[in-house]
């Protein structure tokens, strides 16, 4: 009940925000905020699509997760070169860059891109994403350098070792990895991305069987889809409103894979 109330409020303010903003370029991404998150997805790409011609010196909430998600990567890595222009001391506009370098599959951009930015501008994000590139990049031995020694988050740092171990194909490091979170797992936000990397696919469908039944569920999914980077972490009969909302607003679906995942066979 509380979670519904707080969705209804959350609805509320970015209408406020769509509404009453001034700035042309503001509105356009209020308007995308409140669509995506009134789950109005239909005709989402064409609208993303002209935000991301936009000048704009901001990134809102929702677009990179939207764009990279229905594959406007390419244009998403332009504009957040103009965002980052705007502001280099942002630590968000250089992990928009450096991922979206990611999805397109241009790995040494994506370090070059991360790396020059936690010296500008640390943060915490920026340090999942370099040494996920790494990882993407196959360069092993410097990942696992940068997750024991850079990477401060202890769930970005253990996802990261899921990860490492899952990339080369090693179904009892993983496992292993897997085994280093503590009882309260599942309820992070990296427990369905990494039950895919593994290949624990009855995991995957479970947890995200969880997530379909909550008022926040669709998005959830949405944005675990695109922390994964690895198409579809779980399969849509086993999140059917979420598989509806796709349907009803002819959303393309599996996103595309970031890169190789030799454990996930879906």
């Amino acid at each position: 009940e509380e979670a519904a109330e707080a969705y209804s409020k959350a609805v509320a303010d970015f209408r406020a925000a769509a509404q009453y903003t001034r700035s042309p370029g503001n509105r356009l991404h209020a308007e995308i905020d409140l669509a995506w998150v009134e789950g109005n997805w239909r005709g989402l790409k064409a609208r993303t699509e002209r935000l991301l011609a936009s000048k704009v010196c901001g990134d809102g909430n929702w677009a990179p997760t939207i764009a990279n998600v229905i594959g406007l990567s390419e244009q998403h890595r332009k504009q957040s070169k103009d965002i980052l222009a705007c502001d280099p001391l942002r630590s968000l506009s250089w992990f928009n860059l450096a991922r979206a370098s990611l999805r397109l599959g241009d790995t040494e951009e994506a370090i070059r891109v991360a790396r020059e930015g936690m010296e500008v501008a640390p943060g915490g994000w920026l340090e999942w994403v370099f040494a996920r590139a790494l990882i993407e990049a196959g360069r092993y031995e410097e990942a696992e350098t940068v997750i024991d020694t850079v990477v401060r988050d202890r769930e970005f740092s253990q996802g990261l070792r899921v990860l490492l171990a899952a990339n080369q194909g090693d179904l009892a490091a993983s496992q292993r990895a897997l085994a280093g979170f503590d009882d309260d797992f599942e309820r992070l936000f990296i427990a369905l991305p990494a039950y895919a990397w593994v290949g624990q696919r009855d995991d995957a469908n479970r947890v995200a069987a969880r997530y379909d039944a909550h008022p926040w569920g669709p998005w959830h999914l949405w944005q675990a889809a695109h922390w994964c980077g690895c198409g579809s972490p779980w399969d849509l009969e086993a999140t059917p409103n979420f598989a509806r909302m796709l349907e009803v607003n002819e959303v393309p679906w599996p996103p595309v894979s970031e890169g190789q995942y030799p454990l996930k066979d879906w």
